[in-house]
């Protein structure tokens, strides 16, 4: 089936996100699978899930068109549809007011956004199982293993008999690549994995793998991985450079890493509305180290073996939590 809406913010919503031009909805994005580089999380559109979405796409894309082009404004189409779906005369009184919500949710959104999600939809007759974490996980390491394939092999590589490790950093996600002899080969692998994402997303698929398999972290680990991530991608700084005294860092010049994050969400792109959200979380991140020594925490370097076209798990003892029951 084709997929035709796309997410744009029709009316101008304040607090939504407003492209300039109309894009694939993020439910499309999700679901489409990608070859030609790796991606950590990948979706697999033969699901329920999937196919409740193409169902609501279907009924509720032309109702779409048809309430944009009779309403001109946002608070007009929520009247019109509040009407149609729970007044006391509504032709849809014979549904339970969760299926009803889900009908006014899903047009009100096809028709302002572009997008219809809410599968309580009685138009949704099956049972919508959603994968379990283990399928999921499963079938994202089937497209990973087919993804670094594809990238091998369109530049000419065999790996065939070969055991290697690839190791990623958490700062800049920097890959090395262990157990190869040939220092060539070595390089070009490198230096394909170190593009277009390809360490970063293989990054987030090993450390999905981790959680799903319920890997117990030493404390602060993720915290810090997390703390030092935001902070570098907002400011442009690395904040295990800076002096910490309990929840206060500060770098040479006595400048308060928590003042530096705010001044630079004031000059960021986020929208002002979601501002506040991102510096509380930022600081409950800080606070989170006000027993920790930050510096003693281990970086969250990442590991995994690939052999005969298949990734495979490493032990990661270095940010392994002791078990003192064991």
């Amino acid at each position: 089936m084709e997929i035709k809406s796309h997410y744009y913010n029709y009316y101008g919503v304040k607090g939504r996100y407003n492209p300039q031009e109309k894009q694939k909805t993020s439910w499309e994005k999700l679901y489409t699978p990608i070859t030609e580089r790796i991606e950590g999380n990948n979706h697999n559109p033969e699901n329920d899930v999937y196919k409740a979405y193409l169902k609501l796409e279907e009924r509720y894309y032309t109702l779409g068109e048809a309430n944009r082009a009779k309403y001109s404004n946002y608070e007009d189409l929520k009247q019109a549809l509040s009407q149609k779906y729970f007044s006391v005369d509504s032709p849809f009184q014979k549904y339970t007011s969760e299926q009803r919500r889900a009908m006014y949710d899903n047009e009100l959104s096809m028709s302002a956004f572009g997008y219809a999600t809410n599968i309580n939809d009685p138009l949704i007759t099956d049972p919508v199982h959603a994968p379990s974490d283990e399928e999921q996980q499963d079938y994202n390491r089937k497209m990973v293993n087919s993804q670094l394939q594809n990238i091998l092999s369109q530049n000419g590589i065999d790996l065939k008999g070969a055991d290697i490790q690839f190791i990623i950093s958490p700062n800049d996600y920097h890959l090395k690549i262990m157990g190869l002899d040939d220092e060539n080969l070595k390089l070009k692998i490198e230096n394909l994995l170190n593009q277009n994402d390809n360490s970063k997303e293989l990054f987030f698929h090993i450390l999905q793998s981790l959680r799903v398999w319920q890997f117990n972290f030493k404390e602060g680990v993720i915290e810090k991985y997390r703390a030092t991530s935001e902070f570098a991608r907002l400011t442009g700084l690395d904040l295990g450079t800076f002096h910490q005294d309990g929840v206060n860092f500060t770098d040479k010049n006595g400048q308060n890493a928590l003042e530096i994050y705010k001044n630079a969400l004031e000059d960021s792109s986020i929208p002002p509305e979601f501002r506040g959200f991102a510096y509380e979380s930022f600081k409950n991140l800080l606070e989170s180290f006000r027993e920790l020594d930050f510096s003693k925490i281990p970086e969250l370097n990442l590991q995994i073996g690939y052999k005969d076209g298949v990734l495979y798990d490493l032990e990661h003892s270095h940010i392994a939590k002791l078990d003192l029951n064991a």
